[in-house]
């Protein structure tokens, strides 16, 4: 079986690529923004938006596929010292599900290491 390929690398540098802090903590839980940081810097990111911080919720980190939208994959970053969450999107150039999937995967080789 043949690997989907990546989607295409960004327009813009890493350093253009906007991170919106939309969650009720704009972004200052510890270690999200250095996190969010190096999502951006992957070739074919666009946008990191955080969503909702989570207080008292500790999950694993994690990439979601969102199947209704293939250019977005959701993402969860924990504190475990902190014991707190915060769900973000990564705004991709992927235009089909399979290239989603490919992101998916590749995050998480990328980031978490997985």
């Amino acid at each position: 079986m043949t690997e989907t390929p990546l989607p295409q690398p960004a327009s813009e540098p890493w350093q253009d690529k906007p991170i919106s802090f939309l969650d009720a903590r704009k972004g200052l839980q510890p270690g999200l923004a250095a996190f969010l940081d190096r999502v951006r810097q992957v070739p074919y990111v666009t946008a990191v938006e955080t969503l909702q911080f989570y207080p008292t919720l500790v999950v694993g980190m994690d990439f979601i596929a969102k199947p209704a939208t293939p250019s977005r994959v959701e993402g969860w970053f924990t504190n475990r010292e902190a014991r707190n969450t915060t769900r973000f999107e990564v705004v991709t150039t992927a235009r089909t599900s399979d290239e989603q999937t490919a992101v998916v995967q590749d995050l998480r080789k990328l980031l978490l290491n997985r």
